[in-house]
């Protein structure tokens, strides 16, 4: 009996020292943040849906760990142009940028000459259920700087209305999407990506609209 206590004992400290080194180590979940056009605040923890930020533009990947989920709210408008730099979850415990809510898919948006979103050195993540359009620009743009990218997964995304007009010179393929005109762009120039882009799945995916698509 004292040695099972005794064993027992071992493991509740063992736990107690886990959690106070690793906080997240034991987290069976990721953290939930919420973005909403509306009634969002930057400055708000954005942890809840009473507490959401506005937008996702000004926050750098450093937040973000395995398992985290951002959600955009139903039926908003987002003016976004995040870069996202070596971001990762796991296979096991994607990164998601999402929607929550009711009605039609959030719309994320630039009037900018550059991406909506670009991921720098990011795996693991997955975007689904959302609107992209940029009149002036593109879509998303994967790169890769410092190490390859890995199991990146686009699902149920609408590209729509991004420069599609005529113009008298090739189509730039060497500088991200809004350079390429295109729904997703993935790499640059060889000299600036020398890493590759492994596992992307695209799927579901609707491109109206767009000079380029993938």
């Amino acid at each position: 009996m004292k040695k099972l206590l005794s064993v027992m004992m071992s493991i509740i400290m063992i736990t107690m020292m886990l959690s106070v080194a690793f906080p997240s180590a034991l987290a069976l979940d990721g953290e939930v943040y919420y973005i909403d056009s509306v009634n969002g605040d930057n400055a708000n923890t954005g942890t809840s849906p009473s507490s959401p930020w506005k937008t996702l533009s000004d926050f750098s990947g450093e937040k973000f760990n395995p398992g985290d989920k951002i959600l955009f709210k139903c039926g908003g408008t987002y003016d976004c142009n995040a870069v996202l730099t070596d971001i990762s979850g796991t296979k096991e415990k994607p990164i998601v940028i999402s929607s929550y809510g009711e009605g039609d898919k959030p719309i994320l948006t630039t009037d900018k000459n550059t991406e909506i979103l670009t991921l720098i050195d990011c795996s693991y993540i997955t975007l689904s259920d959302l609107e992209l359009t940029a009149p002036n620009g593109g879509g998303i743009w994967i790169d890769t700087l410092g190490k390859a990218s890995e199991g990146i997964s686009l699902d149920n995304l609408y590209f729509h209305s991004m420069p599609n007009g005529k113009v008298n010179s090739r189509d730039d393929f060497s500088h991200g999407a809004a350079a390429a005109r295109a729904a997703v762009m993935v790499k640059g120039l060889p000299a600036r990506s020398r890493y590759a882009v492994n596992d992307l799945t695209i799927s579901n995916c609707e491109v109206y609209d767009c000079a380029n698509g993938f």
